[in-house]
């Protein structure tokens, strides 16, 4: 039985990671999977999680 009250992971990627595989991380996101922080240049420039998320980063 999966946990109810489970917090999405925080997980890193780069831009041009998010770029490629941009549907799956949309995916994962809206899931409440996980929330991704996007690094252009090693800057921290996005951040991409599920709407109305509770769970900020």
């Amino acid at each position: 039985m999966p946990e109810l009250n489970r917090k999405p992971m925080l997980k890193t990627i780069k831009a041009t990671e998010a770029r490629i595989h941009f549907g799956d991380v949309l995916k994962r996101a809206f899931k409440g999977e996980e929330h991704f922080i996007v690094e252009r240049d090693g800057l921290q420039i996005a951040v991409i999680l599920a709407r109305g998320s509770r769970d900020r980063p």
